[in-house]
C-alpha cells in the first residue's frame, strides 16, 4: 500500500545517535481506504516496528497486531529506502524508546487487566479449556453471542477503568477511552476463543463464566469443583 512520509520537520541527528527510528508516517490500513496519520518506533537493529500509534479524532491510539504487521511490512519492503536512510527522510535516531511507546507509560488499567487474563489462563486453564470446547461443538451463532456478551461487557468495565486511570482532563481521559476501546478491538474483538473466555472470568468470575455459557447452550452448568 502507498505510504506518505511526514516527519520532515524533525530533527536530523546524525545516524550513531541510537537504533530507534522514530517519527510520523501516513499509510492505508485498508484498500480503498483514507490514509492514516501514524507515529512509529522502528528499531533498525531487530528490524522490526516496535511501537505505532494511529492518531484519532480522541488523540493517539495503540495500533493492533494487524496493523503493526502490515506497516512493518510496507516499511520492510515497499520503502526500503527509508529505513537505509532514516534521517535523509525525515526520521529521529534515538538511544531509546519515547515516552509515548514504553509499555509502562500505558493506561494502568489496560496493563492490569492485560495481566489479569494471562492470570486467569493460567488460574483457570482447564476451565477455559473445556468451555472453549463447548463453545466450539455449539452452533456459531452461540459463540458469536458470547463473544460479543464480553465484549460488551469489556466495553463497559474497561473504558470507565480507563478513564479514571487518567488524568483528570477531559482530553486525556477521552483518549484514555479511545485507546481502550481499540485494545479491546485487538485483543478481544478479534481474539481466540480461549481470550475471550479468559476475558470473561477477569471481568466477572470462573462461576459466572461457566454460568453464562451453559445457559447459551442451553443447558445447565455442572458444579464447580
Amino acid at each position: 500500500m502507498a505510504d506518505r512520509q511526514t516527519a520532515s520537520s524533525l530533527p536530523s541527528p546524525a545516524p550513531a545517535a541510537g537504533r530507534y527510528m522514530i517519527g510520523n508516517w501516513s499509510h492505508i490500513l485498508t484498500d480503498g481506504g483514507a490514509s492514516t496519520e501514524l507515529r512509529i518506533v522502528f528499531d533498525l537493529v531487530a528490524q522490526r516496528l516496535v511501537a505505532m500509534q494511529l492518531q484519532t479524532e480522541r488523540g493517539f491510539v495503540d495500533a493492533g497486531r494487524r496493523e503493526l504487521a502490515d506497516v512493518q511490512d510496507s516499511l520492510l519492503t515497499a520503502n526500503a529506502n527509508v529505513l537505509e536512510s532514516p534521517v535523509a527522510e525525515g526520521f529521529e535516531l534515538a538511544a531509546d524508546m519515547p515516552e509515548w511507546s514504553v509499555p509502562e507509560r500505558r493506561n494502568a488499567a489496560l496493563t492490569q487487566f492485560e495481566r489479569e487474563i494471562a492470570f486467569c489462563k493460567v488460574q483457570h486453564g482447564q476451565l477455559i479449556e473445556t468451555l472453549v470446547f463447548e463453545l466450539e461443538a455449539a452452533s456459531d451463532e452461540v459463540a458469536d453471542e458470547f463473544r460479543w456478551d464480553v465484549v460488551d461487557s469489556a466495553k463497559g468495565n474497561l473504558g470507565s477503568a480507563a478513564a479514571n486511570a487518567s488524568t483528570d482532563d477531559a482530553v486525556d481521559q477521552e483518549a484514555a477511552i479511545a485507546n481502550a476501546e481499540a485494545w479491546i478491538a485487538d485483543r478481544i474483538s478479534n481474539g481466540s476463543l480461549a481470550d475471550i473466555v479468559a476475558a470473561s472470568i477477569a471481568l466477572s468470575s470462573a462461576n459466572e463464566t461457566q454460568s453464562a455459557v451453559f445457559e447459551l447452550l442451553g443447558a445447565p452448568a455442572p458444579e464447580a469443583a
